[in-house]
């Protein structure tokens, strides 16, 4: 079976970088609208989970639509404790804080909250109620607790902040029974907006809700005339103005078929 697990859009607590989990946030409209761009990216499965928080129920709607599911407690954020909704610079000059941030940083608890053991611990308890169906499933959840489940089924250096994935993006493990033997990176990091630049859509296009920011510099462009791109040439330059092809929704796998192929003459 395979496992695919997304983290919830961007709330207040992102944009600002609050440390924040128990807290019941909602999704900010730039946060709704990143995830509307994601919507039939993330693979379709047998049965959908969500932690049962507001964020992760406004996402998993945007990204799947009114799917029938079911929330699963335990795979929560860390709950920060009396560090909730309070940023670093706020924190930083805080004597619990600081006794927090030291030493082993995943066995200290927040106070009046968690560890990053104790998230793990909880997580995998939720995780194993999922597996137990043996059918292919989707999680909307969090980033930490995505984090913490990819850190205890494929430990690296730095596990838990390295496996915590951007907003609205995630991954999709594959199991033999209840043992995780591989995964891979969501196919949503091969699409991405930038609504927020002044410049959106850079090229002219009839269908902004499909136009890719992934490649803001065409990494095409040192091809010269061998591109393939739709491009004209002004005193011996090219003017991509027309051009849409690094820009297209399902761009990412023929901008890099193309490089390495080119990599390879």
């Amino acid at each position: 079976m395979k496992l695919t697990l997304i983290r919830h859009g961007k709330t207040i607590g992102n944009e600002q970088r609050l440390y924040y989990g128990r807290m019941d946030l909602p999704l900010t409209e730039g946060g709704m609208r990143e995830l509307q761009a994601l919507r039939g990216v993330h693979p379709k499965a047998e049965r959908y989970y969500t932690s049962g928080m507001l964020r992760t129920e406004q996402s998993l709607r945007l990204l799947y639509g009114d799917v029938p599911h079911e929330a699963v407690p335990e795979l929560r954020e860390l709950d920060f404790g009396d560090f909730e909704m309070r940023s670093y610079d706020d924190l930083k000059n805080d004597a619990a804080f600081i006794a927090w941030c030291t030493g082993d940083n995943e066995a200290n608890v927040c106070p009046n909250g968690e560890s990053g053991v104790q998230l793990t611990e909880r997580a995998l308890r939720g995780a194993a109620r999922i597996l137990s169906t043996g059918l292919n499933s989707a999680a909307v959840i969090h980033g930490g607790t995505i984090g913490s489940l990819m850190q205890a089924w494929f430990p690296a250096e730095n596990g838990r902040f390295r496996y915590t994935p951007e907003p609205g993006r995630g991954f999709t493990v594959f199991f033999e029974g209840e043992k995780p033997v591989r995964f891979e990176k969501s196919a949503a990091f091969r699409f991405f907006q930038n609504r927020t630049c002044e410049f959106f859509p850079c090229h002219e296009t009839d269908c902004p809700e499909d136009f890719n920011c992934l490649f803001c510099y065409c990494p095409l462009y040192f091809l010269g005339e061998n591109c393939g791109g739709d491009f004209r040439m002004k005193n011996g330059v090219k003017d991509c103005t027309l051009c849409l092809k690094p820009h297209r929704r399902e761009g990412y796998s023929e901008i890099t078929g193309l490089l390495k192929a080119q990599n390879h003459t």
